[in-house]
């Protein structure tokens, strides 16, 4: 996949919002659940944690 033009690029904030939108589309919300679930205990605006950055990582479906 090509990269984005500089101009078109999104903010991660725009990225994260269609990511979460697309997870629970019909055809990825079975394979999404364990992420999602995780992704929902998970405190945006605390300091950053390796350890749950690692989990969700390791939650995340495959591309």
């Amino acid at each position: 996949m090509a990269a984005r033009p500089a101009a078109a690029r999104q903010s991660f904030a725009d990225f994260s919002r269609e990511a979460f939108e697309m997870a629970v589309l019909p055809v990825r919300e079975d394979w999404s659940q364990a992420w999602r679930t995780l992704s929902a205990q998970i405190d945006p605006n605390a300091d950053a944690d390796e350890m749950s950055a690692r989990r969700l990582a390791e939650a995340s479906p495959p591309i």
